[in-house]
């Protein structure tokens, strides 16, 4: 239990990284692919990095406090006795270099047993119940979707099935499926449909399958929320971009984003037409004509 819980804290700090550089340095860029790259291949990374065993000589002040959670994690127990006025802790030498590193020193005169177990059933069962909790909401929400795809009838759209729901819902793509409301198939069929084929065509669901994947173990971190967030926009802009990259007109197309921009999506895992934040799209738009 307490080298799972060691590897998911790894991890963590791994996407908060990513996340922050990614924030910083590429948020900005018009190279939408790039940045789904990017995206993808750095939350990889981020879970086989912690998996990864390095031997260092010495230890830095940076890495001294990630061998002390180590140490609470998966140590069964951490005896601490006083001896002539100077502590002995009888644990590894990292953990050691940590306390003595820090220069603490305990106030008991006798030994004492800190007992780690508890403390890691403890953490280790409110992890899994959290994750059971994302799960099942996730699961949830695929079931209505397959519901609703599954509830009206489908056509053949090239190589994709075309639904119609006569329903008021926000258009999405899932797999090899487009369900457009019958709103829209109506007043702007050519745009939307064009859309979610983009999303498809460039194979977004399984990107979204894998970020879920992701915010199952990483529930409690809000990095991994905030990396789902931009992995979306990013599958909008780079659907919008092949959307005019076909012949839409972008100032049609950007009034297009304003008429739709109310709604929610209703599928976590989908891709929604109008998901991303509409200012940001339109300004997309602008810089890259």
């Amino acid at each position: 239990m307490g080298t799972i819980l060691f590897y998911i804290f790894e991890s963590t700090l791994c996407l908060t990284i990513l996340y922050l550089l990614f924030r910083l340095f590429f948020r900005k860029d018009t190279l939408f692919r790039t940045n789904r790259y990017l995206l993808l291949m750095g939350t990889v990374a981020c879970t086989l990095l912690p998996l990864l065993q390095i031997d260092v000589p010495q230890y830095t002040t940076l890495q001294l406090p990630i061998t002390a959670v180590r140490h609470l994690l998966t140590e069964k127990e951490v005896n601490i006795e006083r001896k002539g006025g100077v502590d002995e802790k009888h644990l590894s030498g990292e953990a050691n270099l940590f306390m003595t590193g820090k220069g603490e020193d305990t106030e008991e005169n006798h030994a004492n047993v800190i007992h780690a177990i508890p403390v890691t059933l403890l953490l280790g069962g409110c992890y899994f119940i959290g994750a059971l909790v994302v799960l099942t909401f996730l699961l949830f929400s695929t079931v209505r979707m397959r519901r609703l795809i599954h509830s009206y009838p489908a056509c053949n759209y090239g190589k994709y099935k075309l639904i119609i729901c006569p329903e008021k819902i926000v258009s999405f793509s899932w797999g090899n499926m487009i369900v457009l409301s019958q709103e829209d198939y109506e007043r702007n069929p050519g745009e939307i449909l064009l859309h979610e084929q983009m999303h498809l065509q460039h194979r977004h669901t399984w990107d979204l399958l894998w970020m879920e994947c992701i915010m199952i173990l990483h529930w409690f971190n809000p990095a991994a929320w905030l990396l789902m967030r931009e992995l979306r926009e990013v599958h909008e802009y780079e659907a919008d971009n092949g959307v005019i990259n076909n012949g839409i007109d972008a100032t049609e197309y950007q009034l297009l984003l304003v008429k739709k921009s109310v709604g929610t999506r209703l599928y976590s895992m989908a891709c929604g037409f109008n998901h991303s934040k509409l200012k940001n799209r339109t300004l997309k738009h602008l810089q890259q004509n």
